[in-house]
């Protein structure tokens, strides 16, 4: 058992030196459906790469201050790289009823 607690002990050292931060990743994926974006809120690294993918039958946007990733057609994609901590609201501009977030730590 002591064995066990030390492994452990140097995994999760491990980790935090290599910069892993749980609930964090370097890349998420968001699907839109015509009622709005699955998951509504993800959580990436600074760096880290979001990607939008329309599985609806009409047309979305990701629309922040900063970005707008114009009209994507049913099956498009969209990324976008965040490489500044903090966090960024977004709606469909056709559907403002449609909203997300992603935070960058």
């Amino acid at each position: 058992m002591r064995r066990l607690f030390s492994v452990v002990v140097v995994i999760a050292f491990s980790l935090v030196l290599s910069g892993c931060a749980v609930g964090a990743s370097s890349g998420q994926e968001v699907h839109i459906s015509d009622s709005g974006f699955n998951p509504a809120q993800v959580t990436v690294k600074t760096g880290g790469k979001v990607t939008w993918t329309n599985d609806g039958a009409a047309a979305h946007t990701v629309t922040t201050n900063e970005v707008d990733s114009g009209g994507l057609s049913p099956s498009k994609t969209y990324s976008r790289t965040f490489d500044t901590a903090g966090t960024y609201d977004y709606i469909c501009r056709y559907h403002p009823t449609e909203t997300g977030t992603v935070v960058v730590r």
